[in-house]
């Protein structure tokens, strides 16, 4: 969870910022901006229905922090799935 909030993670951006071979930083959701944890959780309309539905369910649980933390993973590894059927890194 921490290394998605810091942008650590197996997104494109960070990928190559890594040197890693990438063919983009683009998206893969919607190619509108680079590929990390923000623009995924707040603007990305590819994830649209998976952030709505995570701030529906975090309202829900909103006095159970074991809850949001499961619910945060579930869109974290939900979003990266969503992404890899779309188009591999």
């Amino acid at each position: 969870l921490i290394s998605y909030y810091t942008g650590h993670c197996n997104l494109r951006r960070h990928r190559s910022i890594m040197g890693l071979d990438v063919p983009s930083t683009r998206c893969r959701g919607c190619n509108l901006d680079e590929e990390t944890p923000f623009h995924l959780s707040n603007v990305c309309p590819a994830m649209e229905q998976l952030r709505n539905t995570l701030l529906e369910n975090l309202e829900r649980t909103a006095h159970n922090p074991k809850a949001q933390t499961t619910l945060a993973l579930s869109f974290i590894r939900d979003a990266h799935g969503l992404l890899e059927s779309l188009q591999p890194n």
